[in-house]
């Protein structure tokens, strides 16, 4: 399974994302599932980093990406990348229970 972890401030803004592990839907180079989650991410991230021109820090490896997000001029439209990002994670959560979890630090209702 996929665990992709978003981490807030205080004001709801997303300030890191992680996510790490196999989805394991299929095998390695077919699976969709897999290829769905890293293309979010690593959009979000080259968005804010190429197009935004934000400092932003990742770390990447085999199966695992860590980003942070040091705020800024552009933090609205960094909100808007992060969001979008959110939401496609959230819906392929729903479409393939049991191959990723959205672990969002927003709490419920917010």
């Amino acid at each position: 399974m996929i665990k992709v972890k978003i981490e807030r401030d205080k004001n709801g803004h997303i300030i890191k994302f992680y996510g790490v592990g196999h989805a394991r839907f299929r095998k390695k180079g077919e699976d969709i599932v897999c290829a769905s989650v890293s293309v979010l991410l690593q959009t979000a991230r080259l968005g804010l980093k190429d197009y935004l021109h934000l400092n932003v820090e990742a770390i990447k490896r085999d199966a695992f990406l860590d980003v942070s997000i040091e705020g800024g001029d552009s933090r609205e439209k960094a909100d808007i990348i992060l969001e979008t990002m959110v939401l496609g994670l959230k819906a392929i959560e729903n479409s393939y229970p049991g191959y990723l979890k959205v672990i969002d630090s927003k709490k419920n209702g917010d």
